[in-house]
C-alpha cells in the first residue's frame, strides 16, 4: 500500500492564514511607524519655524526696544507670520491679526514646503505705556490626520537685559 506524502488542504488553509495575520500586523506596524515618523518632522520643521521667530525678535528689541514694545498690548497683540521673516522686517510693518483664509490659516511658512503650517505671534506687555517686560508666545501649529498639533514657545523680553 503506498502513502500519498504532502499537506492537506486543512494545513494549507492554517498556514495561509497565520501568513496572512502576520503580514497584515506587520503592514499596520510600518504604517504606524511612517505616521510617527511624519509627525516628528513636522514637529522639527515647526520647532524650527518657532525658533526663527524667537531670533528675529531678539534683534527687533535689541534695536529699538521703544518701537518693540509699542507693538505689544496688555491684551496681547496677535500677528500672522506665515510669510518669511528677513533681517528687512521689522515688526512695526506687520499687520496685526490671527493667520485666516485658507485651511483656517494653515498655508504654510513662506514658500517652503510643505504649506500646513500656521506661525503666529501674540505680543503681550505689562503695563499700557512704557512697559518693561513684553511677553512673545510663538505657535506653530498643523494639522495632521485631522489631530491639530502645535509647538509653542514663549519668551519674555525685558528693557534691562
Amino acid at each position: 500500500m503506498k502513502k500519498n506524502q504532502g499537506f492537506t488542504i486543512i494545513e494549507l488553509i492554517i498556514f495561509i492564514t497565520l501568513l496572512s495575520t502576520i503580514l497584515v500586523v506587520a503592514a499596520s506596524y510600518v504604517t504606524r511607524l511612517l505616521y510617527n515618523m511624519t509627525t516628528n518632522e513636522h514637529r522639527v520643521k515647526a520647532r524650527f519655524y518657532a525658533e526663527e521667530v524667537v531670533e528675529w525678535l531678539n534683534g527687533e528689541r535689541q534695536s529699538d526696544w521703544q518701537a518693540f514694545q509699542n507693538e505689544a498690548s496688555v491684551a496681547g497683540t496677535v500677528y500672522c507670520l506665515n510669510g518669511t521673516i528677513s533681517l528687512d522686517t521689522l515688526l512695526q510693518d506687520l499687520t496685526p491679526g490671527a493667520c485666516s483664509g485658507t485651511n483656517n490659516g494653515y498655508v504654510g511658512v513662506g514658500n517652503r514646503a510643505p504649506k500646513i503650517f500656521k506661525r503666529e505671534l501674540t505680543l503681550t506687555k505689562n503695563t499700557a505705556s512704557n512697559a518693561t517686560q513684553v511677553t512673545a508666545r510663538i505657535t506653530v501649529s498643523w494639522v495632521d490626520r485631522d489631530i491639530e498639533y502645535s509647538v509653542p514657545i514663549e519668551t519674555i523680553y525685558s528693557i534691562y537685559e
